[in-house]
């Protein structure tokens, strides 16, 4: 008589178990609400080589102090530093949002999405002219990205100035469509982008992006004969 019932609670039990660990735990509200940070862009392009740069960059505690003070007026140094692999350079602001800011991280290796901002290597830093590429969870970092509309400001605070970008456009794409992540442009833009959509249960399949362009900041040239970016105006 109590067999119906003894299979009956293991399917139920094993119900569970799918339920939990192949919808609940997999899901980005549930990684948010328990502190978690899976792999949840884990389809995208990637460069992220492990570079390191420990004899030239300054110190993790330098950078953290300098992003950390209210003190927006940094002089900007004659070379553009260099920063070790996952080292926090900057901190994403929204104009938007008051008291809105995310720690921005040299490298899109999604361990660090659970903390902040990804830096994808392929892409360049401000100051450089070309296109930066920034990622994080739309759960966490860029909760607010999907919210910016044509015209709004992003402003990325690092320890060598303030730059300011414009939004220009707003876009929904493939996850292995490369078009606007490795986009060639001939200013400084800087494009954003994570898992889309927004409010789902289900797996996040579409990226969206925000692409901006620069409107301030200071800028750096690239010296062949030294190697390094130097300070528009200063040794070039």
């Amino acid at each position: 008589m109590s067999l119906p019932f003894i299979l009956c609670a293991i399917a139920l039990l094993l119900f569970s178990v799918w339920l939990f660990k192949g919808v609940i735990e997999t899901n980005s509200f549930y990684k948010l609400l328990m502190n978690a940070s899976g792999p949840v862009m884990e389809n995208d392009l990637s460069f992220d080589n492990g570079l390191h740069l420990e004899n030239v960059a300054p110190t993790p505690e330098e950078t953290d102090k300098t992003l950390e003070s209210e003190d927006e007026k940094i002089v900007s140094p004659e070379l553009l530093p260099l920063f070790k692999y996952g080292q926090r350079w900057g901190t994403f602001n929204l104009d938007k949002y008051e008291y809105y800011g995310r720690p921005i991280y040299n490298c899109d290796n999604p361990n660090v999405f659970g903390y902040g901002v990804g830096r994808a290597l392929y892409g360049m830093l401000p100051g450089q002219g070309q296109n930066i590429v920034l990622c994080g969870h739309c759960v966490n970092s860029f909760i607010y990205l999907e919210m910016l509309e044509i015209g709004d400001i992003i402003k990325i605070k690092t320890v060598y100035g303030v730059y300011e970008y414009e939004v220009v456009k707003t876009v929904v794409f493939e996850p292995d469509d490369t078009r606007y992540v490795l986009a060639q442009y001939d200013e400084e833009m800087l494009t954003c982008y994570t898992c889309y959509p927004y409010l789902t249960t289900m797996p996040r399949t579409k990226r969206y992006a925000v692409i901006s362009k620069k409107i301030s900041g200071p800028d750096y040239r690239y010296n062949s004969s030294t190697g390094r970016w130097h300070l528009v105006g200063e040794s070039e």
